[in-house]
């Protein structure tokens, strides 16, 4: 009977020593490798809006911060976060906000009259459909519609027309470009909000070639490119292309352009104001 007392004490006794030391090296270990957060940065990544674009040129929100945090960023570095959150990271790191840009997706794809080549039912992601399936639409540079941008968005600032196509809605987009790096057509862009012109097409066919395949596609005539005053666009691989730095969205392009290619979203805005 001694026997198995002493027996069943000495096995408390070992599983008493062996939860010492256990407990001993985890926290020795809990020392040596916990990583220490700068409370700094855990301040500047609340202000953030933490979808991790990576528009402000880092891997992430976290890495951003850190940055701001060391002094090698801007505080008025996060595109989403805009005006508002440059001012409470500037408050934090005692330093002036400075202006910010606001930025919106622009759609560069009208696919008007544009004959669809197969009547698909698969898989709706626009990348997996590149991979796996025949083209969906005569042109090869049009928009899918599958989807996949608004989806991707992560403030629901994309929905879809009757026609398949991504309709920006301006009111929410933060211009985080996580729709243009998810587009696998490069259909969609990012611009500064004060850019009112865009050209509504990627088609890099011939004009004439381009115009029997959509009704709305740019043809490469150049009138464009003659009556603009700024000197902002240039035909380039039979595509008008605008160079925003230049452009002042006067608009004299619009009616000049013969297919009606370039959308005046200054006109657009407007009419969606004077509706409400």
């Amino acid at each position: 009977m001694l026997a198995t007392y002493g027996i069943i004490i000495a096995a408390v006794l070992g599983l008493t020593v062996l939860a010492v030391v256990f407990a001993v090296g985890l926290a020795v270990a809990t020392a040596k490798f916990t990583v220490k957060v700068d409370p700094l940065v855990e301040q500047i990544i609340a202000a953030l809006p933490n979808i991790n674009c990576g528009t402000c040129g880092y891997a992430g929100c976290q890495a951003y911060a850190e940055a701001v945090a060391a002094g090698k960023a801007p505080p008025n570095g996060c595109v989403p976060g805009g005006q508002l959150a440059a001012h409470k990271i500037a408050r934090i790191v005692g330093l002036e906000a400075g202006a910010t840009d606001a930025r919106i997706a622009v759609v560069h794809c009208n696919r008007s009259g544009v004959k669809p080549l197969v009547d698909y039912k698969g898989l709706q992601d626009c990348k997996a459909v590149l991979l796996c399936a025949d083209p969906l639409y005569e042109c090869a540079y049009a928009c899918l519609g599958l989807g996949t941008c608004a989806r991707a968005c992560p403030f629901g600032a994309i929905t879809t027309s009757k026609e398949g196509l991504p309709v920006i809605i301006e009111s929410k987009c933060t211009g985080c470009g996580i729709c243009a790096s998810v587009c696998p057509k490069d259909i969609i862009t990012v611009e500064k909000d004060t850019s009112g012109v865009h050209i509504q097409c990627k088609s890099l066919d011939k004009g004439a070639i381009a115009r029997k395949i959509c009704q709305r596609a740019c043809i490469a005539c150049a009138k464009c490119a003659k009556i603009c005053p700024v000197n902002a666009i240039e035909i380039k691989d039979f595509l008008a292309r605008i160079d925003y730095n230049k452009c002042v969205s006067c608009g004299k392009c619009v009616p000049e352009c013969p297919t009606g290619a370039i959308g005046d979203y200054r006109q657009m805005r407007r009419k969606k104001s004077d509706a409400a």
